[in-house]
């Protein structure tokens, strides 16, 4: 695939996953809300001949709202739409530095392909948090207003559990033993655990510091673990 690289810092593709209307209390539009996510694909040629592939791989996650108040472009933007999004700076605007060649990428591995899905459901769970504060809201009920809100709560808590457990699939997809044979092994288990636990908070501590390896605690640390999961009852038992 070749980028054409005039003054391009980096190059995205993105597709437009909704489309809000936004309209003042006589009913006018007023602006359109669009949400852009990175292209993506459940399943792509192993050959690597689509494009997108390589998009995916390189930027697996891209969240993007922008907001339209220009009447003239009102209806231009479909869901589904794709685009180029180009990084220029404005020193270089205009520059040509030629043509780049980029390598197709492979079809993504189990993991990276978690990983992105994982970025897409994030993106879809910041939409659902924010039609909390639509402003059509504000003209329903309050009985209406209220169930709206409640249902757009459960659908939050669904998809914070959808990211968690693809998570726990690539915990899984890591493990090469039987979880029979890890429990015989207080320090395999404790890794398991960790890494389980690393899972759930997206690799956060309680502070909110990124988890450091197992193999980066301090070895009171990893007694600790150890200790805490030699009290676990073996799984059948």
């Amino acid at each position: 695939m070749k980028i054409p690289h005039i003054g391009i810092a980096m190059r995205a593709k993105i597709q437009i996953g909704s489309v809000t209307s936004n309209n003042d209390p006589d009913g006018k539009l007023y602006s359109e809300q669009l949400q852009f996510s990175g292209v993506c694909a459940s399943k792509y040629p192993e050959d690597g001949s689509d494009e997108n592939n390589t998009f995916a791989r390189f930027s697996p996650s891209i969240n993007l709202d922008i907001t339209v108040a220009n009447p003239n472009l009102f209806g231009k933007f479909k869901v589904g739409d794709q685009f180029y999004l180009d990084f220029i700076r404005p020193e270089d605007e205009g520059k040509d530095f030629g043509i780049e060649e980029i390598e197709i990428c492979q079809v993504p591995d189990f993991k990276q392909a978690c990983d992105i899905l994982r970025g897409q459901i994030g993106a879809l769970d910041r939409q659902a948090v924010g039609l909390r504060v639509h402003p059509s809201l504000e003209k329903l009920k309050p009985e209406a207003r209220g169930d709206v809100l409640a249902n757009l709560t459960i659908c939050h808590r669904h998809l914070e559990d959808s990211r968690m457990r693809i998570g726990k699939a690539i915990q899984h997809s890591e493990t090469r033993e039987s979880i029979f044979d890890i429990q015989k092994d207080p320090e395999k288990m404790a890794r398991l655990a960790y890494k389980r636990y690393g899972a759930v908070t997206d690799f956060k501590n309680f502070q909110g510091n990124p988890m450091p390896e197992f193999d980066e605690l301090p070895e009171k640390i990893k007694e600790a673990w150890k200790a805490a999961v030699t009290v676990m009852e073996p799984v059948g038992q």
